[in-house]
């Protein structure tokens, strides 16, 4: 479960910006569906992330998938080049923060505890690091790393003892117990592990997840047919198609070209060892004159369906394995190619079939959507950019005295909220396209 996160100086985040995912208690809309309780605190089951184009929205899933990549990878790639970058991008459009660390924070729970991890970096140095935990009602230290030192708590952090010297300044504490099996440094990695990230613009990411999961899944590949049924597909299939090998020798290939004859015999030696591929099908109904059902037929689900068909069932797998094993999802650009009550029943399902207290994130732009009828006022999140581009966030129960019943969607396409685009077509504007030079 993920309670917080919060990033200082990253990209167009210059200063503190915190993702809460804890309800408000005055807040009581959608009570039973949107919100879970765990020892008496109300959490959120998803929060929706609005804002203009290039204000800020990508960065801040980035961050924590960066962050995330930092907490798994960092004694490996520390081993394999102390010179490897983090990829981690302070803010630039000030004099004084470009030359400054970068930090993350998150606050989760765990087994029934509740931690507090983070690190600030700047150039691929830790500049510090911490991990406090409530055990019962107090916020406890584990480990405070500052100033090149590493102070531990020997009672409840044992095993982070002796090896402050083993830790170099590119290389996160909490990864360096994790090599040496500590059990609280490992439960803090295999948190962020359990971390899931969707762009909703490109489906590379999670694709053969997803087709995975059909061809394994039994009750996966019949949950998703069952899903998908609207869409007047029969049923999707995997299957394992051969591959036809190559006889490089037969081809006529001008001698000039060498290097390519090589590249193809590489890829045919490939094709050797790996003589199938894996292939999506779908399959639909086929019918005659008299529209009475004939036989079935398979299409080709890459090539043959419909990019908005293809983004549905894909993003399907990771938002099943999230929804059955309370996993935490983030989604970029959520409504990207799906059809408005599309978009709301992706969300429904976190909402009110999720037995697990999963939790969702997610950026989109869709202002169909901004209704009380799906979201709580905690659950809306606007992210506008400052005139110095520095990005600013805030959810709609901060914002001010909102009524439970207005009018979202209204409200925030009039500017009332902020973080809309600000588009001036001028007339200096249009003159300048098709006036004289």
């Amino acid at each position: 479960m993920i309670v917080q996160f919060s990033i200082t100086n990253y990209k167009s985040f210059k200063t503190e910006a915190t993702l809460s995912f804890i309800g408000s208690n005055t807040t009581k809309e959608h009570e039973e569906d949107n919100t879970f309780k765990w020892k008496g605190y109300k959490f959120l089951k998803s929060n929706a992330i609005y804002g203009a184009n290039a204000s800020g929205k990508s960065n801040l899933i980035n961050a924590l998938s960066i962050m995330k990549r930092i907490v798994i990878t960092s004694f490996q790639n520390a081993l394999a080049d102390k010179n490897r970058t983090t990829a981690v991008i302070p803010f630039k459009l000030n004099s004084q923060t470009i030359n400054e660390p970068t930090s993350f924070e998150v606050v989760f729970i765990k087994n029934e505890i509740q931690y507090r991890y983070g690190f600030e970096i700047k150039n691929d140095k830790i500049i510090s690091e911490w991990l406090f935990h409530i055990p019962k009602k107090i916020e406890s230290l584990l480990f405070l790393r500052e100033d090149g030192k590493i102070k531990i708590n020997k009672t409840h952090f044992k095993e982070g003892f002796e090896l402050e010297q083993k830790t170099r300044d590119n290389v996160l504490f909490i990864s360096v117990c994790s090599q040496f099996n500590g059990d609280t440094s490992n439960l803090v990695i295999n948190w962020f592990k359990d971390l899931q990230f969707i762009s909703g613009l490109n489906d590379d990411g999670y694709r053969g997840f997803t087709t995975h999961k059909i061809k394994e899944d039994k009750k996966f590949n019949k949950w998703i047919n069952k899903f998908i049924n609207f869409l007047e597909i029969s049923k999707v299939s995997v299957e394992d198609e051969l591959i036809e090998s190559i006889d490089i020798d037969e081809l006529d290939i001008p001698e000039e070209k060498k290097e390519l004859k090589v590249a193809l015999k590489i890829l045919s030696d490939l094709q050797e060892k790996e003589k199938t591929v894996t292939k999506l099908k779908s399959w639909h109904n086929v019918f005659d004159s008299n529209n009475i059902l004939q036989d079935v037929i398979s299409f080709d689900f890459n090539k043959e369906e419909s990019k908005g068909t293809q983004k549905l069932l894909y993003i399907l797998g990771p938002i099943y394995d999230s929804l059955v094993n309370g996993k935490i999802l983030f989604i970029d650009e959520l409504d990207s190619r799906l059809h408005t009550l599309l978009t709301s029943e992706v969300i429904n399902l976190f909402h009110k079939f999720n037995k697990k207290n999963a939790q969702f994130a997610f950026v989109l732009h869709d202002t169909n959507i901004l209704k009380t009828e799906i979201f709580r006022r905690d659950q809306l999140w606007f992210i506008e950019k400052n005139q110095y581009g520095c990005s600013n966030m805030y959810s709609l129960y901060d914002y001010g005295k909102v009524r439970k019943d207005a009018k979202f969607e209204q409200a925030y396409l009039k500017g009332n909220y902020g973080a809309v685009p600000q588009i001036d077509l001028t007339n200096e504007l249009i003159d300048t396209m098709y006036g004289e030079q």
